[in-house]
């Protein structure tokens, strides 16, 4: 399977190299001592899922179908969609009725990038891409300073 396509089907730019490389390799700053694509990394994932008008409960259907089955793939620790609540608290930010965040845990960027190409996960963004307005991921990793 050609990787540079794998995140076809919505929208946004896929988050790939040219080359159909690493997928996270463009996030990891070079001549860091601690970190490199290579390694053995933990991986928190926080992927805002912006969905058309009214259809985030449909969403979050599709995802309740597939979040058992992420849960079982190798290296996966946490796989959960959470959504805005409202609160008093008064920094938080307008709460969005159309926006489901993804908050995912990964032991290494290798086990990010196989899940990416997982069948359930194609077969989940064919299913949802005409529900979904946008997507914005954060590759994230533990500060070691």
């Amino acid at each position: 399977m050609d990787k540079s396509r794998v995140l076809d089907g919505l929208p946004g730019e896929p988050n790939l190299s040219p080359d159909g490389g690493s997928i996270v390799k463009n996030v990891v700053k070079l001549g860091d001592p601690f970190v490199s694509a290579e390694s053995k990394i933990m991986v928190v994932v926080i992927a805002t899922i912006l969905t058309q008008s009214g259809k985030r409960d449909e969403v979050l259907k599709h995802f309740g179908e597939v979040v058992p089955k992420v849960l079982q793939e190798e290296g996966c620790s946490e796989y959960m969609p959470f959504v805005d609540i409202q609160t008093m608290i008064p920094t938080q930010v307008e709460p969005n009725q159309d926006q489901v965040v993804m908050l995912e845990k990964w032991e290494s960027t290798e086990a990010l990038e196989q899940h990416l190409l997982a069948p359930h996960m194609l077969e989940f963004r064919t299913q949802v891409k005409d529900m979904i307005k946008a997507v914005s991921l954060q590759i994230l990793s533990p500060d070691r300073s």
